[in-house]
């Protein structure tokens, strides 16, 4: 509970500060546009990522799609910073993992961002 009246507060105040907030849905094709200005901090369920690159969380995703037992959920704030429009693969920064760029298709992005719990926040981040 303190923590959503911290983070509501926040959210009040944000104008004060310059912070422009617009409440709605974003689709993923306003995600993969705007990776072109800037990168986007998205909400995730961390146990659906998956890296293609460093294999971060691979096994438990093979598993998982074995056996099809449901993900619980653990949110993580990931940083997206690039898209590869010919694999469909965007590139994504992972606070949890040092010195790495993490890869991951698309879909799974979208799965993991979509995921229960995580209300599909998403930050937008403008060049000044």
């Amino acid at each position: 509970m303190r923590d959503e009246v911290r983070v509501n507060k926040r959210f009040q105040n944000a104008a004060q500060n310059g912070i422009v907030i617009c409440q709605g849905a974003v689709s993923c094709k306003s995600i993969l546009d705007h990776l072109a200005t800037g990168p986007v901090i998205l909400l995730t369920n961390v146990k659906l990522l998956r890296c293609d690159l460093c294999r971060y969380n691979r096994a438990s995703s093979e598993f998982k799609k074995i056996f099809r037992w449901p993900a619980t959920y653990q949110g993580h704030y990931i940083v997206l910073c690039g898209y590869d429009i010919f694999t469909h693969r965007v590139f994504y920064r992972n606070p949890g993992l040092t010195d790495r760029t993490c890869v991951m298709p698309l879909r799974n992005l979208e799965q993991a961002r979509k995921s229960y719990g995580t209300d599909q926040d998403a930050i937008f981040i403008y060049p000044s």
